[in-house]
């Protein structure tokens, strides 16, 4: 019997970890296992999911302190949760990447402030820097404004045309770009792992 049945992200994955748990219906499981049929992308992440789930299951389970109930729940009570108990260690490797950077960074920011100073002390260095960036912005101006004749002459009349596509190619990459940082979250799966209470 086929059931079509159509799964969203969040209803998949919810449906693969209740089949992990060995916690869904007969018909449930027979529509996840037609859907894994037609679906490469969920069957690959659902054997992943077994995979770490028989991980899971063939490692020993960890016997928690015989207190371990008592204090959460005196936390639970208390309002606050347990903080974990934080090791302070130097590593090596970022002491010698922090004096690594520092030997190659101080003469650049040396060179940067002898120059600075020879700009603000120097009348004579600063008019030449000032007269540098007015002709090199000047240059910019009139090469864009080349750039602009050209494409109003190529364009033969049709300037609204071609401003129409511009529009729509910048609304697409807007939305292209929006959609991929604000809507395309990921799920995360959480796996279950065993603790056994003494």
């Amino acid at each position: 019997m086929t059931t079509g049945k159509r799964y969203n992200r969040q209803e998949i994955r919810h449906t693969m970890n209740l089949a992990l748990d060995n916690m869904l219906p007969a018909s449930a499981e027979d529509a996840l296992e037609e859907h894994l049929a037609t679906s490469h992308k969920d069957a690959s992440l659902f054997e992943g999911m077994q995979t770490v789930d028989r991980l899971f299951a063939s490692e020993p389970q960890l016997r928690a302190p015989s207190n371990f109930a008592v204090n959460v729940m005196a936390a639970i009570a208390a309002g606050k949760a347990p903080q974990p108990v934080v090791a302070h260690r130097t590593d090596l490797r970022a002491v010698l990447g922090l004096i690594l950077a520092t030997i190659i960074l101080l003469p650049v920011f040396l060179l940067t402030m002898s120059y600075v100073h020879l700009l603000l002390t120097d009348q004579t260095a600063f008019n030449l820097l000032t007269q540098r960036v007015i002709w090199l912005f000047n240059i910019g101006m009139r090469s864009l404004g080349s750039l602009v004749e050209a494409i109003v002459a190529s364009a033969n009349g049709n300037l609204l045309a071609l401003g129409a596509l511009l529009m729509a190619l910048f609304t697409a990459v807007f939305w292209t770009g929006f959609n991929r940082v604000f809507l395309s979250r990921r799920q995360l799966v959480v796996y279950r792992i065993p603790v056994q209470f003494a």
